[in-house]
């Protein structure tokens, strides 16, 4: 299946968020710590993961550690490293070299070959990276089974684990963006209608301050543009892993909105303690929620071939 307008704004409408609350809100901790074995999903590679996720991986966010390689610290009862070099403690390595294939920000984890470098044991690998203060999530799920029926982590403050997350733990404050509905409004002789979608953030936050903040940046994003990134420039792997060694929002976007691809976004609206502390069920406690919805306009020839 070919991607289409609504799939390329959702995924653009991803990037945009990430990157506002970011900058705009100084949303991130810098971190430094280990890496540990995990559950993985992916044939042919090993994976070692933080006790956090996500990382910012965007290089335009001023003063944040974005990870780039890692160290890894070869154990002093061998006398070689995983590749046969002599032992060399806490060496720095980048993705592409010695087996390391890639981060993955979002799951706070690597990927490495399958084989010696992760099964040897005569190592410790570690980084230096930031954490988002809120992670960003695309979901198709219904509101209610986010807010009532699923178990979110609270993101720790500072390195109590020693372990890596799972893949699967969805670790909050978070907000997750949803498409709600969309209609092609008729707008100009030739075929040209105004495309009107109506999208979601869900905002789970661990504080009412924090609430109140993610709220102010996404509620002052009306009258924007939304700079619309085709398949080809989004910076993701099918693991997750990035697509270039470096990735920078303000250069990507560029021009974006003057060459005519950006959605402009007529109207943003905020609800803020959509469930009760009771209603919660016990399943996701002192979590503070908030809905802020979003209206994309942006003309366009739907039926041109």
């Amino acid at each position: 299946m070919k991607v289409q307008y609504e799939n390329s704004l959702m995924s653009s409408f991803l990037l945009y968020v990430d990157n506002k609350v970011l900058k705009k809100g100084d949303a991130y901790t810098n971190h430094s710590g280990y890496f540990y074995p995990v559950t993985n999903s992916f044939k042919d590679y090993d994976v070692v993961a933080s006790p956090f996720k996500q990382f910012v991986y965007d290089t335009s966010v001023t003063g944040a550690t974005v990870m780039s390689g890692i160290y890894y610290d070869t154990s002093s009862s061998s006398s070689t490293t995983f590749d046969g070099r002599a032992n060399e403690q806490h060496k720095f390595i980048k993705v592409g070299t010695s087996g390391f294939q890639s981060i993955n920000h979002h799951e706070g984890s690597v990927y490495f070959n399958t084989g010696n470098f992760v099964s040897n044991g005569n190592y410790r690998v570690s980084g230096h990276y930031s954490v988002k203060d809120f992670n960003t999530y695309i979901t198709q799920e219904n509101e209610e089974d986010l807010l009532f029926e699923r178990k979110f982590y609270l993101k720790p403050k500072t390195n109590q684990s020693v372990t890596g997350l799972a893949p699967d733990a969805e670790p909050y404050p978070a907000i997750f963006l949803k498409s709600i509905n969309s209609v092609n409004e008729p707008f100009a002789f030739g075929g040209e209608d105004n495309t009107v979608i109506t999208a979601r953030a869900i905002i789970l936050s661990d504080s009412a301050f924090k609430m109140d903040a993610v709220c102010s940046i996404l509620r002052d994003t009306a009258r924007d543009y939304v700079p619309l990134m085709s398949a080809e420039e989004l910076p993701f792997m099918a693991h997750g892993g990035l697509t270039g060694l470096e990735y920078n929002y303000d250069a990507l976007k560029a021009n974006k909105v003057s060459n005519d691809s950006g959605v402009y976004i007529s109207s943003v609206s905020v609800s803020k303690n959509v469930a009760r502390q009771s209603d919660m069920k016990n399943v996701n406690t002192n979590v503070f929620t908030a809905f802020v919805d979003f209206e994309f306009e942006k003309v366009r020839s739907p039926r041109a071939s």
